[in-house]
């Protein structure tokens, strides 16, 4: 239960980083709020079912917009680009039982490999709703942007997001509500 909680605060702030409300920095505590539930799933079902609280909450909030063309054309949209966030969800949690540090690596690693992934298919990509766009707002990731491009803001930002949760989850899982203080 609260790690579904904590899905559905991560996709909310998800949501609000980006253009139209921001701060960008909104970003960082959502992924690692969504994160921290996938870290506390106890099977890969309940993980599929946090990944998809999370796409749908964020898609949902971020593509909203594309409601002035009516249900047919919103509803596909949101649950075919939330099935990225459902497979990353159900594959990711099924490493709950490693190390931090591998746990980790592979959070980081499948986030990175879900947004190639999603920057190609369908339709020749949509990378709407990639972390890094979300930063576009802040003078950090505006600098880093000619050297590493959105794919690396966001690849940073989901290292920072994930090491949190990781370094939370080391000592204690109480500590769990300092995430977002801690981003």
């Amino acid at each position: 239960m609260i790690g579904g909680l904590l899905v559905l605060a991560g996709a909310a702030l998800s949501a609000l980083a980006f253009p139209r409300i921001g701060p960008g920095w909104l970003i960082l505590p959502g992924i690692a709020l969504f994160l921290a539930g996938l870290r506390m799933a106890r099977s890969r079902a309940q993980g599929l079912l946090y990944g998809a609280l999370y796409g749908l909450t964020f898609f949902g909030g971020l593509i909203w917009w594309i409601g002035e063309l009516g249900l047919v054309a919103v509803v596909p949209l949101v649950v075919a680009f939330a099935g990225f966030h459902v497979l990353y969800g159900w594959w990711l949690s099924g490493y709950n039982d490693r190390t931090p540090g591998i746990w980790l690596a592979l959070a980081v690693g499948g986030w990175a490999l879900m947004e190639l992934i999603r920057s190609y298919f369908p339709f020749n990509g949509f990378e709407w709703g990639a972390p890094g766009y979300a930063l576009s707002d802040q003078a950090w990731a505006r600098a880093l942007a000619p050297l590493y491009g959105t794919s690396g803001i966001t690849v940073l930002t989901v290292l920072v997001a994930a090491t949190a949760v990781a370094l939370t989850f080391r000592h204690r899982k109480w500590m769990l509500l300092g995430v977002p203080l801690a981003v």
